[in-house]
């Protein structure tokens, strides 16, 4: 049997293959599964946050853990305001360059990353929900309100 061929892509890191075969990418697929399944404490810890007290008060916006996105495996992902939630443990201590590369690649795609610390997911909970609340909330309000608030502190609106 002819499997059909896969057309490359040069991008950023190397050639990318899109397609039906997509055996060049697979692995990220395949690693963000694996992370699906085996969560770290910290990120269970934060799904259960975002599905109990953050989903419910947005029911428009779903997120999506560990979701792939231009070559990068993104803790949660929100696809419809493009935002991306960390959860960092001590590994990131030791690759900031790497973490500041990734957010800034993504923030050209037009992707948000916000950073929560793993003893800030467990010990404020409510503070973590409270601001990714927040977070949604700013990213939906039409820019036209945030101009009104912004100027209403000048002239007493």
């Amino acid at each position: 049997m002819k499997t059909k061929e896969t057309i490359p892509f040069s991008g950023v890191f190397g050639v990318l293959y899109y397609g039906r075969n997509r055996r060049s990418a697979s692995y990220k697929f395949d690693e963000a599964y694996r992370m699906r399944h085996n969560p770290t404490p910290a990120e269970a810890r934060m799904w259960e946050i975002i599905k109990r007290q953050v989903m419910p008060k947005f029911p428009d916006h779903i997120f999506r853990r560990q979701y792939v996105q231009y070559g990068y495996i993104l803790d949660f992902y929100c696809p419809t305001l493009r935002l991306a939630i960390e959860v960092d443990g001590g590994i990131h201590n030791e690759q900031k360059e790497y973490d500041r590369t990734r957010d800034s690649h993504l923030s050209r795609h037009g992707i948000e990353v916000y950073r929560f610390q793993n003893a800030m997911v467990f010990n404020e909970s409510k503070f973590v929900a409270s601001e990714l609340c927040r977070i949604i909330q700013e990213k939906t309000t039409p820019w036209f309100d945030k101009v009104i608030r912004y100027f209403g502190r000048f002239f007493g609106i």
